[in-house]
């Protein structure tokens, strides 16, 4: 059994998700201690702002590890080029990091293997360099909550991320309202919650620096 399991893996199904828990947990142990490595430090404080997204869901079928796996795909490329462009020198130690630790806390949230044919570090990765596609091609907000949207719709309920053929994908059939509402929610998300969250991340480098 992981790490992450020992900490939180509960004797009995709980409506909150399993991440929320995590890091609730990381971040009181880590206020108590005082004593946190650089890099655990910035994947706690990742996971806080990305669980941001669950904590006041416009709909509770949303607000789970399989929705956060799928906002988290993304919100990690976005700072991945944090790292890349404005901490150079810490890019490769986190990047790695944010990489092993995102595999290993998903995996333990959903119940997936890590590895392997349709494990969650496959999928994560099948993810990223889609994103990053878009990236170079210069795609706007609207690309990318266009295919979240389908990714989280597909995640209804906490039904486990599966390979997602993001060419010939067909569109969910859920129904409009829904799909409608649930698009706004991460529009929103995306527009407000992650820059703030992403720039709490860059002022925490900042100050590390410093010292």
């Amino acid at each position: 059994m992981s790490f992450f399991s020992k900490i939180l893996r509960p004797n009995h199904p709980s409506p909150e998700p399993y991440v929320l828990r995590w890091v609730d947990n990381r971040m009181s142990e880590t206020g108590s201690s005082g004593k946190v490595t650089i890099s655990d430090a910035f994947f706690v404080n990742f996971i806080y702002g990305l669980s941001t997204f669950a904590r006041k869901p416009t709909d509770k079928d949303y607000a789970t590890d399989a929705a956060l796996f799928e906002i988290g795909c993304y919100t990690g490329f976005r700072v991945y080029n944090l790292l890349y462009y404005n901490h150079p020198e810490l890019h490769k130690e986190l990047s790695t990091k944010l990489d092993c630790s995102f595999v290993i806390l998903f995996s333990e949230a959903l119940g997936k293997p890590a590895q392997g044919s349709g494990g969650i570090l496959e999928l994560y990765s099948q993810r990223r360099e889609k994103y990053f596609d878009l990236y170079c091609a210069e795609a706007d907000l609207g690309k990318y909550v266009f295919y979240l949207t389908e990714l989280v719709l597909l995640s209804k309920g906490n039904r486990a991320p599966r390979s997602y053929n993001f060419d010939n994908e067909p569109l969910s059939s859920l129904s409009a309202v829904e799909s409608t509402s649930l698009q706004l929610q991460i529009g929103t998300w995306l527009a407000n919650m992650q820059p703030a969250m992403i720039e709490s991340l860059d002022r925490l480098l900042k100050k590390v620096k410093a010292l």
